[in-house]
């Protein structure tokens, strides 16, 4: 064997040792430990002090720098409430009374920027903002400060992120014919780890809704569509750690879910549940929203129930959504448009015998129309 022919045997191995070492593995989903846990209905109210102990009402200061026109994630660190608006393409940063502290917004097409935004989450053991792009796919670091750190391209569309363990996890989403798997693992260099979860291609509809399926809070869960289990990340495996069975508002298996004309209207007439997001656990509760309603599930009792409306006390009015506060086992989080405060304000004031001390109307004091959302956190018992 010449000189020649050694020096191409030894690329080639090295080559193939390479190709191994970057190759992305797929895992099965352990169901070993899965739980069932049966609906006991929807119910009207959650009144809040069922669950809570305290709400907190938190005015976001408006100006130029920190306007945002709304929240599609929110994660609490270091005294810090980070808000990412989707529409803007913005991160802004806040302290715990609501003062503006600094902004993320690079947008543009140069080294450094992006075009579009899908998602974000911290990695709260370094201490770093990351951002995950859909124009161009790629995933940005920054400091807590605002600070660019660098960036890492990724291969293709990812949808939500979050980090567990120092690890980060991505999703892709059906339909995509050039991917089997939908979850997927990487390093803190952002290289693909293993990926599992067999994406659900004979399903076209392209109908979402709203909130986020990657969240971390006490544990790390990933949720999606027309799936009623609810996935638990656990020692860099993915666990399938509750099926809720919905009873009447379970989703048939002959349900025609690919009519996308007739899809909604057939969901909202029948009540079906078809979506889960913004999975929050505590140590005694795991709430979520689905595309109905609240559910909260006692993982002691084992018992799962449903609310159309969290009733806040303090405030003498509801809401229908709750959000999961990122790296917070402590609280969840709902969200108040002053726009409509003022519409309620106006509405009561319409009434000559109204109470001068009516909660909307002080509440509507306290805002201006154009004003950023009003932020309030709901603290576990």
């Amino acid at each position: 064997m010449n000189k020649e022919k050694i020096a191409v045997g030894i690329l080639i191995f090295f080559l193939s040792l390479w190709s191994c070492g970057t190759h992305t593995s797929t895992k099965d989903v352990d169901d070993s430990g899965v739980k069932t846990v049966v609906s006991s209905g929807i119910k009207e109210f959650l009144n809040d002090d069922d669950y809570f102990k305290d709400s907190r009402i938190i005015f976001l200061e408006t100006n130029d720098n920190s306007l945002f026109r709304e929240i599609d994630r929110i994660c609490v660190h270091d005294n810090s409430i980070f808000i990412y608006d989707n529409t803007l393409d913005k991160i802004v940063i806040f302290d715990m009374d609501g003062k503006y502290l600094n902004h993320i917004q690079r947008t543009g097409s140069g080294p450094k920027e992006y075009d579009g935004t899908v998602d974000f989450c911290l990695d709260t053991v370094n201490r770093q903002i990351l951002l995950l792009c859909d124009n161009p796919y790629k995933i940005m670091k920054f400091k807590y400060s605002g600070e660019f750190i660098e960036e890492k391209k990724l291969d293709g569309l990812f949808f939500n992120i979050t980090v567990c363990s120092e690890y980060i996890y991505c999703n892709k989403c059906n339909p995509d014919p050039s991917e089997e798997y939908e979850l997927f693992r990487m390093n803190s260099d952002c290289t693909e780890l293993d990926k599992s979860l067999r994406l659900k291609n004979e399903i076209v509809n392209r109908q979402f809704s709203p909130g986020k399926n990657l969240t971390t809070t006490l544990n790390t869960y990933y949720t999606r569509r027309f799936d009623n289990s609810l996935y638990k990340i656990e020692n860099n495996e993915v666990k399938k750690k509750y099926i809720i069975d919905f009873k009447d508002n379970s989703l048939p298996e002959n349900f025609p879910v690919n009519d996308e004309k007739n899809f909604h209207n057939n969901i909202k007439e029948k009540q079906y549940i078809y979506s889960i997001t913004e999975v929050s656990e505590s140590r005694n509760y795991i709430f979520f929203n689905t595309n109905i309603a609240i559910f909260v599930l006692d993982k002691e009792k084992d018992i799962v129930t449903g609310y159309k409306i969290i009733d806040n006390s303090k405030l003498q009015r509801g809401n229908n959504s709750c959000f999961s506060v990122g790296n917070s086992s402590e609280m969840i989080a709902s969200v108040i448009e002053p726009f409509f405060v003022h519409l309620e304000a106006k509405a009561i004031k319409a009434y000559p015998e109204h109470d001068p001390n009516n909660a909307t109307l002080k509440l509507s004091e306290k805002v201006k129309d154009d004003d950023n959302p009003i932020l309030v956190l709901y603290e576990f018992k």
